[in-house]
């Protein structure tokens, strides 16, 4: 049996790793979210657990743990001084079992689409330890509350802690609930709080305006408070309230799940679904949230009651916010400084930007009363509260140290110095982005289903990393090759959620490439007799909509989001495997206003008679899937280097006006003239070596792809791209030639 080498993963998660036959002595595991038969010797496994073990005695806070990052690219030690305790923090647990104890589950787990095999199924070592600490507290909290601080320390620093008789028991019992899935017998009528909530209408909240320093800056401060400014705010309040940093189960994708003691208070005594409603409203004054909190047993933390309590409570949280009105938070409008209702926990306070005015609406968002004026290149402008906070939070020493994160997230994976950062350009406005932008959204496939999957905590916390990690690193990587001078807005990565401003040429490229990596990182890869054979686990779809740099941006998102959808619905209705992508040029001259069905329907769409029936035109080939995609763009660029656009137009204007045997003869006429015969046949050769689309032959003519009745033309989509994408030089050329016969 042959497994994949789970170091050669983690280093560098895009790329296919090489399979390695397994040797009796070998530990071997099952991912429980991708299904990957994982292998890793077991010399190889002491040592990572030593070195974390090591840390744990050494180090008194766990903070480190409570980022829950995958050691992505930072494996070596030269890049990173505690990358053997990363890794083993990132190990199975509890130990996996040899090949030749799991060899009967390597073969069912061999099978195509097989289930998973229970036995082989492993999370992490810091999510067990973190979440022992969860149940420990929630459970136990009024029993240990006078000398928590000594006993977490304990708890963290070694998988057997020296504890007193009784703290041992409790912790023995932890143990069997997380580890056995079952809630032994000292733990039945236990009760704790399961806490569930986030932000809704998130875009709303970013889009109300098109400053992209407005827009970034309501990014910065939702992703805060999913992360460090949530965990700063709940170590101010403390666990005499109820609260410490490992109350938060897993924070990602727009939800965050806490668990707490019974009992436990905001700082003002409110129950602690309010008290974090509260937090949301003071830092972001106008971002609508809703949170809910229930009590529940000892045995809703083990499977099958832990997914009955999941969509239980996301009932409430959609009643939740049904029913809680808007409210807008905020001072008094004579506050003379507002910094401190942005600056929870937060050690460095924002700056004001201007003085207050009490006249006029936000020249931003343009319906709330203004309250402050915000410097801008044609001079001061009117924000109101909400506006002015995610100003301040959105700066550009603010913007240019995100930039920096994210460059140093995407070296180590790209073999770039860690000490060569760039000093990252920040664009202040659409304009600077270039003449032509892209807005990208991307959302991943059938994710439901893997969460459904996710049937205990330790699960869903392992695959809310896994996926927001992913996500953001495929993401980061791809930018920072196509821009090296940081020159693009990331506006949310969050879970499996993307969206980001980018020149229109860089962004086009960059998309296949995230598509690509995030599905090459999420596939499952199946222990074989051979070697080690893939399938598709999760894919990614993305909606792109170009435009000029003054197009307006809330068309631009708009359309987007209708891309997206568009490109999803494919993928669901589809046979083939990997993302899809969909793209719109919005253009002055395009007759287009929202409705993107209608529109291709009424404008891109028609039919004529045929011998056999009805014969369907489209004046369009996408979506693509992301591999196409990938190919289309190749083609585009290739074939400008021998060609012009007129001749892209008169096909297109044929496929428009001509039926479609009319439309074929005229299209070898316009490229077998004898004088442009010879520049036109390396147009032609490109193109029959495309095989485009999936599901629809090219058959054997210029204009046409055909998919039974349905017909469809390539050209409007290379007459869109055109203009965006440069020639490709003729070493690129060459390579993707050759790519071409190899692939074939």
């Amino acid at each position: 049996m042959y497994v994949t080498p789970w170091l050669e993963w983690l280093r560098n998660p895009f790329q296919r790793p090489n399979a390695r036959r397994c040797r009796p002595e070998d530990l071997v595991w099952q991912d429980p979210v991708t299904g990957t038969c994982f292998g890793i010797e077991s010399h190889v496994y002491d040592t990572y657990l030593k070195a974390v073990r090591n840390w744990l005695q050494t180090h008194d806070d766990p903070g480190l743990l409570l980022s829950r990052r995958f050691p992505f690219g930072t494996t070596d030690p030269a890049i990173l001084r505690d990358a053997q305790a990363l890794v083993g923090i990132a190990l199975p647990y509890p130990q996996p079992m040899t090949a030749q104890e799991a060899i009967d589950q390597l073969h069912a787990a061999s099978e195509a689409g097989a289930s998973m095999q229970g036995p082989l199924l492993r999370t992490r070592l810091g999510d067990f330890l973190h979440l022992r600490v969860t149940l420990f507290f929630a459970l136990f909290q009024p029993e240990v509350n006078d000398r928590w601080p000594e006993l977490r320390r304990l708890l963290w620093s070694d998988l057997n802690p020296p504890l007193a008789v009784e703290d041992s028991e409790r912790l023995s019992a932890v143990e069997a609930l997380l580890l056995t899935g079952q809630a032994p017998a000292e733990l039945r009528g236990r009760r704790f709080l399961f806490v569930k909530g986030g932000a809704v209408r998130i875009k709303q909240y970013y889009l109300e305006t098109a400053d992209i320093q407005i827009i970034r800056g309501g990014s910065r401060l939702l992703d805060e408070l999913n992360g460090s400014r949530l965990l700063r705010w709940i170590e101010n309040l403390g666990p005499e309230r109820g609260w410490i940093p490992e109350s938060v189960v897993y924070s990602g994708g727009g939800r965050t799940l806490l668990a707490l003691p019974v009992g436990a208070r905001g700082i003002d005594g409110e129950p602690p679904e309010l008290a974090i409603e509260s937090l949301y409203g003071r830092v972001t004054i106008t971002a609508e949230c809703a949170f809910i909190a229930e009590q529940a047993p000892a045995e809703a933390w083990t499977d099958p009651h832990f997914s009955e309590w999941m969509s239980y409570l996301e009932t409430r949280i959609v009643e939740r916010q049904m029913s809680r009105p808007p409210f807008f938070y905020g001072e008094p409008d004579d506050t003379p400084d507002l910094s401190h209702t942005l600056n929870h926990c937060n050690p460095t306070p924002y700056q004001l930007f201007g003085g207050p005015t009490r006249s006029g609406s936000c020249a931003f968002c343009h319906f709330r009363p203004a309250v402050r004026r915000i410097p801008r290149a044609d001079g001061d402008k009117p924000a109101c509260r909400s506006c002015y906070h995610r100003a301040m939070a959105g700066s550009s020493r603010v913007k240019r140290e995100h930039q920096l994160q994210i460059w140093n997230e995407a070296a180590p994976l790209l073999g770039l110095a860690m000490d060569r950062a760039p000093n990252p350009k920040v664009p202040e406005s659409l304009v600077d982005l270039g003449d032509r932008i892209a807005v990208v959204y991307g959302d991943a496939n059938n994710l439901g289903h893997y969460v459904q999957n996710m049937n205990t905590p330790a699960k869903l916390r392992y695959f809310s990393d896994l996926v927001d990690h992913v996500t953001r690193t495929a993401a980061c990587t791809a930018l920072v090759e196509q821009i090296p001078d940081l020159n693009f807005e990331m506006i949310a990565m969050a879970g499996d959620d993307l969206f980001f401003v980018a020149p229109a040429g860089n962004a086009l490229d960059a998309v296949p490439t995230i598509i690509e990596r995030f599905e090459r990182a999420l596939c499952r890869y199946r222990p074989g007799t051979t070697s080690v054979q893939h399938e598709e686990t999760m894919s990614l779809s993305v909606g792109v909509a170009v435009g000029a740099n003054d197009q307006a941006f809330l068309r631009l998102q708009m359309t987007a989001d209708e891309l997206l959808k568009s490109a999803k619905s494919a993928k669901k209705n589809g046979s083939f495997e990997g993302g899809t992508v969909d793209f719109l040029h919005l253009k002055s001259s395009v007759p287009y206003a929202g409705r993107l069905t209608d529109y291709r329907l009424r404008q891109r769409s028609a039919q004529e008679p045929g011998e056999g029936g009805t014969i369907f035109k489209h004046l369009y080939a996408r979506p693509y899937t992301a591999s196409d995609f990938q190919k289309l763009l190749d083609f585009i660029r290739d074939i400008k280097r021998f060609t012009s656009s007129a001749w892209i137009r008169q096909l297109c204007q044929a496929a428009e006006t001509m039926s479609i045997s009319a439309g074929d003869l005229y299209a070898a006429y316009l490229t077998f003239r004898d004088s442009v015969r010879e520049q036109r046949a390396e147009v032609v050769r490109r193109l029959n070596s495309l095989y485009l689309i999936q599901g629809k032959k090219q058959r054997g003519k210029i204009l046409w792809w055909s998919e039974g009745e349905h017909h469809y033309s390539l050209w409007h989509d290379v007459l869109e791209l055109w203009d965006v994408l440069g020639a490709a030089s003729s070493q690129e050329t060459t390579e993707v030639s050759t790519a071409t016969e190899v692939a074939q």
